[in-house]
């Protein structure tokens, strides 16, 4: 990989304490990286700090398991003890949800309805030996937008309850749905959270089902073996999920750590299917975070433009209040990074075509305009109306708050 442009950040302004997590929160911890722990413990550590930055972020499984191993010595015990516990309550949710999976995905094969598993337990024991080394709060399936009907109906019969927006959709209302979003989300009586993906992601940057399905790999969890994406599919998904959350959760960047590090990957693969997606410049501006974060030295160089290499540099200096930050839902209205995740957004949706997508997926009404206001299909265009209006009344409140902030500075 080429030299990147300089870029406007650098690892110092990075706190020590996300600098000991992002180095607590790797496989296989090598010998200069535990001399770089040693250093940064001998400065001060506000451990209260560390421990919302390991729950934010969700790496706290691993974490507690190498402070463990570490045996650090002036470690908060109060805050050892925290991860302790949030580490046993990962450990067993991560085997009822492996089990429910299995589960749900037997009785879906018999019903010969083809599902891939993406993330969860499958994708923690791929990457880390361990399915209890990557904490999940849901599970996630992938399948075909042609049997979404049937799956759901099976789970609503099996015992889950769909999410309060999405229940007692008309025709209309969810064929909308499906059409422009990407999953629906379920519970069970013991609490599981069932996520139901028509396609990876809802944006730009998608690859069909009926693509994924023939180059689908196995996994075997509990004796049963289960669908899971391909090595370099797989890649591909995590970059475009992680960058398309403005990598909110250092634990979707370690994840891939360790999948580049650890993993044979056919990178002729990888680099065509991200040119025939236009994300070679997302691919860039994860190397740029890997360099970054953890030293990681890139032995691929996607063939970029100036612009498309330009716009993978200011998306990983963007992104880096995101990692820091502990606002963990950016991208909802009326949160700290609100403003910066929209600024975000439409430079990694490149070119005029993605960027005319994003502003017209926010005109399409959602679930919770379904709920908001009960209309017959008749009155359909209606939903329009009141998606705009909400869409409206919050540009019109986030322009206000800035008129009044400028003007507060210059009485100030």
């Amino acid at each position: 990989m080429k030299k990147s442009s300089r870029l406007p950040y650098h690892k110092a302004i990075l706190p020590i304490e996300m600098r000991l997590l992002i180095l607590c929160s790797v496989q296989d911890v090598s010998e200069e990286q535990k001399k770089i722990i040693g250093r940064l413990l001998q400065r001060p550590v506000d451990w209260d700090s560390f421990y919302q930055m390991a729950i934010k972020n969700r790496v706290y499984p691993i974490v507690y398991k190498n402070l463990k191993r570490f045996a650090i010595e002036n470690m908060d015990r109060y805050i050892l003890k925290e991860l302790e516990d949030d580490y046993k309550k990962s450990h067993f949710d991560a085997f009822l949800q492996t089990n429910e999976l299995i589960k749900v995905m037997e009785l879906l094969k018999k019903q010969d309805i083809e599902i891939i598993a993406i993330k969860g337990p499958p994708l923690a024991f791929y990457l880390y030996h361990d399915i209890s080394m990557r904490a999940s709060r849901d599970l996630d399936i992938l399948a075909s937008p042609s049997d979404i009907t049937r799956i759901d109906k099976f789970l609503l019969e099996a015992g889950y309850t769909k999410d309060c927006n999405a229940k007692q959709l008309s025709i209309k209302q969810e064929t909308l749905l499906i059409k422009n979003f990407h999953h629906f989300s379920y519970r069970n009586d013991l609490g599981i959270q069932l996520e139901l993906h028509w396609r990876l992601l809802g944006n730009n940057y998608d690859i069909p089902f009926e693509d994924l399905l023939p180059r689908k790999s196995e996994i075997v969890l509990f004796g049963k073996s289960l669908p899971v994406l391909s090595k370099e599919d797989n890649l591909i998904y995590l970059i475009l999920h992680g960058s398309g959350h403005a990598w909110k959760r250092l634990r979707w960047i370690c994840d891939i750590y360790e999948m580049v590090k650890n993993n044979a990957l056919d990178w002729n693969i990888i680099l065509q299917r991200a040119k025939e997606l236009e994300m070679l410049h997302l691919l860039e501006q994860t190397m740029i975070l890997l360099k970054i974060l953890f030293r990681y030295k890139a032995t691929i160089n996607p063939i970029l433009t100036k612009h498309d290499r330009r716009i993978a540099n200011e998306l990983a200096a963007l992104s880096i209040p995101f990692i820091t930050g502990l606002d963990d839902v950016p991208e909802i209205y009326g949160h700290s990074l609100y403003g910066n995740y929209k600024k975000y957004m439409l430079k990694w949706n490149t070119g005029a075509d993605k960027k005319i997508h994003y502003f017209v997926s926010h005109l399409i009404p959602n679930a919770e305009d379904f709920q908001e206001l009960k209309l017959q299909d008749s009155c359909f265009f209606l939903y329009y109306l009141l998606h705009f209006y909400k869409l409206l009344k919050r540009c019109t409140a986030i322009c206000t708050g800035k008129i009044t902030n400028f003007i507060n500075t210059r009485k100030e």
